[in-house]
């Protein structure tokens, strides 16, 4: 779906930001439909991304009942996720149960984890409901999320680590504000959630917050601005004039007269952009994101960064999309001095920016710097077939400077001594017996020392999924 839309933007379109997912199924419906493209348009590449799109929209986004049944099992857990949908343990059974009304969404999707990393064998993960107010959706749940333009990670939040239930609103529908003064901005989404995170961590029952507001003010460029912190928690202030601080960035970076931090959350800012354009039948992107750990000026500093250039074909009867992204999460530059054990930690927060074990932003975690190549072939009949090599300088410095507290640390999947990997990733979906069916492998050329203990270098999986 992402490939598709993407292809439609690229080609002017689709006038909506993809950078902020879940993607709104009414951004998809009538701005597509009403762009005149017909079968004389004389673009193939073009018209089956627009079919595609209209078929899935036939399935998921009609009203009424939805039922989705799915089995995972692997050899070992998935270290490294990429924004494909791949289970994270050994073995997974779920039910996924969906009905879609004029102006409500409830659904409910409870799931079995055999072997968990985090000893949370029962789970809501993906389960939602929500409501529509004007252009407004209003909601509460656990569901993944994923900012920014990379198509291997994110530097700020992506679906490496479990969904963090809680509550959050959206923008329905973009559209371009009517406002003359303020039409340049182009159509623009907004999206804000608050999050409970977990118990057995540092700062026990600490919140995560985030915003992100996206715009297109020409045809093809998308920017987006990204705001996450973890708040409150046991033994930490949750007055609203302290959220109020953490919001407008007062008492960042201060010391008190003890000489510890009294700032009231540990905050990430990000920038990223991307622009499409076509190239002859294919299309052509480039993309980046800068993240910071403080604020200088009204932007983000002690940044980190990722730089991509993604590509779109056609050769045969069958689509591409290729990419080349590089990663990195150390903080500085070769003009700033790089800063190891910065980003994704803190020293209130000192079990860092992440969920479970996992972190909630680059699958790679801190002080990391890799760069991959990634290719993705869809067939004509429907299958497709994705390969990725990463080459991955992990934990530069060799250090891991997160608290983790000592009966859940066999199930941190940070990377304790530093390491250089090379990286293969292969997943092949087609369909079998009417289902959804995807085998998968991950090969290092190394066991990768973690927190949590040894990771085999090898491991394979394969999940089936049907829906009713």
């Amino acid at each position: 779906m992402r490939h598709s839309l993407q292809v439609l933007s690229d080609r002017g379109l689709l006038h909506t930001p993809l950078t902020t997912w879940p993607v709104m199924w009414v951004d998809t419906q009538g701005l597509v439909q009403s762009s005149g493209l017909t079968s004389t348009y004389g673009d193939a590449l073009l018209m089956q991304s627009l079919a595609y799109v209209q078929f899935e929209e036939s399935q998921q986004a009609k009203l009424g009942f939805r039922v989705e049944v799915e089995f995972n099992g692997a050899s070992d857990p998935l270290l490294f996720r990429s924004f494909a949908s791949l289970p994270r343990e050994k073995g997974e059974i779920g039910k996924h149960i969906e009905w879609t009304g004029e102006w409500a969404t409830i659904g409910i999707s409870p799931s079995y984890a055999f072997d968990a990393q985090d000893d949370k064998e029962y789970r809501l993960d993906g389960s939602y409901a929500a409501i529509t107010l004007g252009n407004w959706v209003f909601g509460a749940g656990a569901i993944e999320r994923w900012w920014g333009p990379g198509w291997h990670t994110s530097l700020i939040l992506s679906s490496n680590a479990r969904p963090v239930p809680g509550f959050w609103f959206n923008r329905k529908q973009a559209l371009a504000p009517e406002s003359r003064w303020l039409s340049w901005i182009g159509p623009w989404t907004f999206t804000a959630f608050g999050g409970q995170l977990e118990s057995s961590r540092h700062i026990p029952e600490a919140k995560l917050l985030g915003a992100r507001f996206a715009f297109m003010p020409i045809s093809r460029l998308e920017i987006g601005l990204s705001r996450t912190a973890q708040w409150g928690g046991e033994g930490r202030p949750e007055s609203l004039s302290n959220l109020f601080d953490l919001m407008l960035g007062t008492e960042d970076n201060v010391y008190t007269e003890e000489g510890r931090k009294d700032e009231p959350g540990n905050q990430l800012g990000g920038i990223d952009f991307r622009y499409g354009f076509p190239l002859g039948q294919a299309s052509l992107g480039i993309y980046a994101q800068t993240v910071g750990e403080d604020e200088a000026g009204g932007f983000p500093s002690k940044r980190f960064n990722l730089l991509g250039l993604d590509m779109a074909t056609q050769l045969a009867s069958s689509e591409q999309r290729l990419y080349l992204e590089y990663a990195d999460t150390v903080v500085g530059s070769l003009f700033e001095g790089r800063l190891y054990n910065v980003a994704y930690e803190h020293g209130l927060y000192r079990t860092g920016y992440r969920y479970r074990g996992r972190n909630l932003a680059a699958t790679w975690d801190s002080d990391a710097r890799v760069l991959t190549l990634g290719a993705i072939n869809f067939f004509s009949s429907g299958s497709d077939l994705a390969l990725a090599l990463s080459r991955a300088e992990l934990n530069q410095d060799g250090r891991s400077r997160a608290a983790v507290p000592d009966e859940h640390a066999k199930h941190y999947l940070i990377p304790s001594t530093s390491q250089d990997l090379w990286i293969l990733d292969l997943a092949y979906r087609f369909v079998f017996l009417n289902g959804r069916t995807t085998l998968w492998g991950q090969w290092m050329n190394d066991k990768l020392q973690t927190v949590g203990g040894e990771m085999s270098e090898f491991a394979v999986g394969a999940s089936w999924q049907y829906r009713f």
